[in-house]
């Protein structure tokens, strides 16, 4: 389904830790979607699927949702 992910146009972020149980999949998605010429942010950072991983990733998901909606003329303060 990767072929379908930028036919919407919607943003994609994806953000995975390196001892993640998801990782393989994730890299394959990113794998797909830079074939396909689809636009998405792609992160890996040390750490698996954890509290403390996503503690230090959420900023980075607020920093990409603000300039989407701001984007899209959503005003935040």
């Amino acid at each position: 389904m990767a072929d379908k992910l930028g036919a919407n146009g919607l943003p994609l972020i994806i953000d995975c830790g390196v001892d993640d149980f998801l990782l393989e999949i994730n890299r394959e998605v990113h794998r797909r979607l830079v074939y396909n010429l689809t636009p998405h942010d792609y992160t890996e950072r040390p750490g698996s699927h954890t509290w403390e991983y996503w503690q230090n990733a959420l900023p980075y998901h607020m920093l990409f949702f603000q300039k989407v909606l701001q984007a899209n003329g959503v005003s935040i303060p």
